[in-house]
């Protein structure tokens, strides 16, 4: 492969990304405003990680998600204010919070989360096998 072929399939490469970032964008924004339209679309993404990873501490989710402490503790504050998450002292060291998805907030997000693949499952099914 030439030198002008990989750059020509890089520059598809970064196309594609682009796209797929973009998506993910607008598939956050559809699933927070499904969840509850007063969290923003971050928010999902904080119901997200908490819903595959469990109970986390702030710096962990912080981390994960690559977001800063102040933009994750406004998440939180909200999440917390509408019943989809509880902070807890965490055991091991009692000046740190465990955050942790209520049972409120977890019946939403799966809720969104079927909602959504209904929907896939709809545009799919006009394709052959």
């Amino acid at each position: 492969m030439s030198s002008s072929d990989r750059r020509t399939h890089v520059k598809e490469l970064q196309h594609e990304f682009y796209r797929l970032f973009v998506r993910r964008r607008h598939n956050a924004i559809q699933m927070a405003q499904t969840i509850d339209p007063e969290i923003e679309p971050a928010a999902y993404s904080v119901l997200f990680t908490l819903q595959r990873e469990g109970p986390q501490r702030m710096t962990a989710i912080s981390k994960h998600l690559g977001i800063g402490k102040p933009t994750l503790s406004r998440q939180l504050s909200t999440l917390a204010h509408r019943g989809f998450i509880t902070k807890q002292a965490d055991p091991a060291d009692g000046r740190a919070l465990v955050i942790s998805l209520t049972e409120e907030g977890r019946t939403r997000l799966e809720s969104a989360q079927k909602d959504r693949s209904e929907r896939y499952l709809h545009m799919l099914q006009p394709w052959s096998e």
